[in-house]
């Protein structure tokens, strides 16, 4: 008799919104994501860089690759027969450059400092609730999943001049995200359609609480390591279901998950359990997979494949990586595949180590002699891992490529470690002209190569992706 799997909701966020990936990629995660556990996709449509679906009453704001209605229907209807559900997520205030930069639009845009790269379209403006409301039309029409995810995370207002004049001079932010977010809800409800949000602001700030109905589905992201359970009981103790939200990759990923990524997933996994409970409760999990410009599409199976088994079985089996190489690359005996996985999405460069190395400076923190110790004895664990992988290659039967993408993150990761370690002395990387090549032929092998330059320098300051860093190095 198979066991009720420890969690009821079991999902994985992708980020359609940063980069739209080839149709086939999606539709060959769905069978793997149903293997790994998974009940829900979710998917980030809509952010600053992309627009991922082409709205039938706002078609000037796809992008290229966008889905037509007719194919994500399609794709919604495949990813059913594989026993997942797909929910949508609307951009609703916040992460609105896409929109806001379209000239139809560009006066809708709150004036911000954009130092950390967040914004808002105006809330005030009543042509800004006729483009939700059409966005939020349209999704209802397309996806039939009784949830659509309104987003309204990382908002920054501007000294908009209709704000004041609409909340008053003395208003505070919070009052006004406060008020949208409660039009939006509502607008999602007149659909027949139940609201579902990201909660940091609401933690940030409780006394959003009272605007909103306890029907609002919230989505409590956290991805440090040591996942913070309180913030999820603020939210449950106030009546609001909750879903428990880690990363796999996020702001602190740097070329492949690392281990602040998989001690997030683990936590939060661990420090969930005792919040389950019907109704009002901790209703499940949901794995973010941010800024696909970060990774190789192979580097993150280790990492979805991890957080599916723990959602379902409560707990890790202490040969998860022996069997994960086993079953997803199919090699007789994963032991020696498994280890090296297990090693190198365990250790990592920590983000601003990373990115100190390849700038210089850090948030004004200067590259230091620590910091060459330190990447010194990286490059010192990541040699043998390197060469384990390398060696484990020949017993690879299923998934040749996406093992690839794993030697290639290593060998990236190795490169920028010896740079570091020699002082940040280009020609202490070696080979990195040739492994960049291998790079860029992999990262097209799913999405389109242009992207690996438009998003390598990064628009939004992201310019730590594994291709920028070995452009760099070389």
């Amino acid at each position: 008799m198979t066991a009720k799997p420890a969690f009821e909701l079991r999902g994985v966020m992708l980020d359609l919104g940063r980069i739209t990936e080839r149709r086939s990629y999606y539709e060959a995660l769905l069978p793997r994501l149903a293997e790994w556990g998974y009940n829900l996709l979710h998917l980030h449509l809509i952010d600053d860089q992309r627009c991922a679906l082409v709205f039938p009453s706002r078609p000037e704001l796809a992008t290229p690759g966008a889905f037509t209605p007719e194919e994500m229907r399609r794709f919604v209807a495949l990813a059913a027969r594989h026993g997942i559900a797909v929910m949508p997520e609307i951009e609703c205030l916040g992460h609105a450059a896409l929109i806001t930069s379209h000239p139809r639009y560009r006066h809708l845009g709150e004036q911000v400092d954009h130092q950390w790269g967040f914004n808002a379209i105006c809330p005030s403006h009543p042509e800004t609730r006729e483009i939700i409301a059409d966005l939020l039309r349209d999704t209802a029409a397309i996806f039939p999943h009784p949830v659509i995810h309104v987003g309204l995370d990382e908002v920054e207002f501007g000294k908009c001049p209709r704000c004041r004049r609409s909340f008053g001079a003395g208003s505070e932010a919070w009052q006004r995200f406060a008020a949208h977010s409660a039009w939006v809800h509502g607008t999602v409800r007149k659909l027949g359609r139940r609201p579902a949000m990201w909660a940091d602001h609401v933690v940030h700030e409780p006394r959003i609480m009272k605007n909103f109905r306890r029907d609002v589905l919230m989505f409590n992201w956290q991805y440090i390591a040591e996942y913070e359970s309180p913030k999820a009981a603020l939210l449950l103790d106030a009546g609001f279901e909750t879903v428990a939200c880690p990363a796999t990759v996020c702001y602190g990923t740097r070329i492949a998950p690392n281990a602040m990524n998989l001690a997030n997933l683990r936590n939060t996994v661990a420090r969930s359990l005792p919040q389950r409970r019907r109704g009002k409760g901790l209703s499940g999990l949901v794995n973010t997979v941010w800024c696909p410009w970060r990774y190789l599409p192979g580097a993150i199976d280790y990492g979805l494949a991890l957080f599916g088994h723990l959602a379902t079985a409560g707990g890790e089996d202490p040969r998860f990586a022996e069997r994960f190489a086993r079953g997803f690359y199919g090699m007789a005996d994963g032991r020696q595949a498994g280890a090296a996985l297990a090693a190198l999405f365990g250790g990592g460069i920590e983000q601003r180590l990373h990115d100190r190395t390849m700038k210089g400076v850090c948030r004004e923190e200067p590259f230091t002699a620590e910091d060459r110790r330190q990447l010194a004895l990286l490059a010192g664990q990541l040699g043998p891992v390197l060469a384990e992988l390398r060696a484990a290659r020949r017993a690879v039967r299923r998934n040749r490529e996406r093992y690839g993408d794993v030697i290639i993150s290593a060998e990236a990761l190795l490169a920028v470690a010896r740079y570091g370690a020699a002082g940040r002395r280009k020609s202490a990387a070696k080979g990195v002209a040739a492994l960049f090549r291998r790079a860029l032929e992999a990262w097209g092998r799913d999405r389109h190569a242009d992207d690996s330059l438009r998003f390598g320098e990064g628009r939004h300051g992201e310019v730590q992706s594994l291709l920028w860093a070995l452009r760099k190095l070389r």
